[in-house]
């Protein structure tokens, strides 16, 4: 068991040492957020709607905002992503990042 938390946090300090994989890591976590407080927040709107004919085209328009959204933030987020460098004494094997 304590080989297994060894290796997890071997791995854990390799992705945060590379500002790459920081970056990555950050705006997954930074979606997961995003996205949870989007739809509690929206259903939370949507089901105070008396009329459900009304409720179901909110929704549809709700997920496509979200759609649209999500994917300028997805643009945004790719235009600052860090270039890639070699970690210093990681053995890359062939592959053009260490952890890939």
């Amino acid at each position: 068991m304590a080989t297994t938390i060894e290796h997890w946090k071997a791995i854990a300090q390799k992705v945060l040492e590379s500002p790459r994989n920081r970056f990555m890591l950050q705006t997954t976590l930074g979606y997961i957020v995003f996205s949870t407080l989007w739809f509690l927040w929206s259903d939370q709107m949507l089901s105070g709607l008396a009329d459900p004919t009304a409720a179901v085209w909110l929704n549809r328009m709700n997920d496509l905002a979200f759609v649209v959204v999500s994917a300028m933030l997805l643009l945004l987020a790719l235009h600052v992503v860090p270039v890639a460098t070699p970690l210093p004494n990681a053995e890359v094997q062939g592959r053009p990042w260490p952890l890939l």
